[in-house]
Order: C-alpha cells, then sequence, then structure tokens
C-alpha cells in the first residue's frame, strides 16, 4: 500500500509538470534516448525507447534493467537511427465511406503524406513536425 500523501505529491507534481515552466519551479525533465537490440522468438529487434524524466540515472536504470529482462541489450546511441523514420501517426475509428472525401481533403490541407482506410478506420501518417497542425485540422473539421 503506497501512503495517500506519497500518491497525492505525485499528483501535484504531475500537475507542475503541465502548469509550470522550469523558470517558475516545475521539475527539470530530462528527454532521454536508448538504443537496445531485444530478442523476440529467436529473431533481434532494434528499439529505440524514448523518455521523459526527472531523473535520468532512475530512467537509465529502470530502463537498462527492462531491456535484460526481455533478452536485450543497451546500445550506443544512435547507432541504428537509420533503421527508423520519426513520422506523425493519427489513428481514427468509426469512418463511413460518405466520410472518407471529407477526411481525405481535410487530412491533405492539415499535412498528412498518406491516408489508408480499411473496415473503417483511417490511418493517417505525416511528417513529426505536422502532427500538431494534422490533429487541429482534425479537430476544427469534428473529427475526434
Amino acid at each position: 500500500q503506497l501512503p495517500k500523501d506519497r500518491i497525492k505529491d505525485a499528483i501535484e507534481r504531475g500537475a507542475a509538470v503541465t502548469t509550470t515552466s522550469n523558470t517558475k519551479g516545475g521539475p527539470d525533465l530530462s528527454s532521454l534516448r536508448y538504443d537496445a537490440m531485444i530478442s523476440f522468438g529467436g529473431q533481434k529487434v532494434a528499439c529505440i525507447i524514448t523518455a521523459l524524466s526527472d531523473n535520468r540515472n532512475r530512467t537509465a536504470s529502470n530502463v537498462r534493467s527492462t531491456v535484460t529482462r526481455s533478452g536485450g541489450e543497451l546500445l550506443p546511441s544512435n547507432s541504428h537511427s537509420f533503421l527508423f523514420q520519426y513520422m506523425g501517426f493519427v489513428l481514427l475509428e468509426n469512418i463511413s465511406a460518405e466520410e472518407e472525401d471529407g477526411l481525405m481533403e481535410c487530412a491533405l490541407e492539415g499535412g498528412a503524406n498518406e491516408i489508408d482506410f480499411e473496415d473503417s478506420v483511417a490511418a493517417i501518417t505525416c511528417e513529426s513536425s505536422d502532427l500538431w497542425n494534422l490533429v487541429k485540422s482534425l479537430q476544427v473539421n469534428g473529427y475526434q
């Protein structure tokens, strides 16, 4: 059992992350990246793990132990960046056939690169820098 005051403190710290910046006394968060090779069914899978943390050492320890328990190993940073492409991805469900044209027009205006429709689900990809514009464009046009 976790004491109630520790839970309350954790919630307040989390709320401070979204409402304050570092200049106003909020936590000093670091964006961390780890490259790993993890074994799945006899095959090695390349992984890029990103984390946002206020404690680099604790996060490194947790990531290292999780990767090791999965039968993997941490690698030097950027050791397999060439295998990955950063992109934005939006998945919309319950899209009717009549909505597809309107959605396609809205998504293209928002910066979409590719739109795939399958079984009333729309999968939209874009450049990672255009993701926020795409989401806002979809929301303004009534897509959730």
